[in-house]
């Protein structure tokens, strides 16, 4: 038996129990400085600017405090 917070509509091993279904990108709290990294990382390779980074993570929905941790860490 299998179960998790949230499901995608479509995948290739479905859980027993889901509390949600969801097709969104769902970022967990202990998922942040990875995300965040991992997206810095793949525009910084793009030539993004840091100004745009920053925009970019905040439409996103990342606060000010998980911004810190690009500015903390170039």
């Amino acid at each position: 038996m299998t179960a998790t917070t949230f499901q995608k509509p479509v995948t290739t091993f479905p859980s027993d129990y889901y509390a949600q279904e969801s097709s969104d990108w769902v970022i967990f709290p202990d998922e942040v400085r990875e995300t965040i990294t991992a997206l810095t990382d793949k525009w910084r390779a793009a030539k993004v600017s840091n100004d745009e980074i920053q925009t970019r993570l905040k439409t996103i929905g990342f606060l000010d405090l998980h911004l810190d941790l690009i500015r903390k860490h170039p």
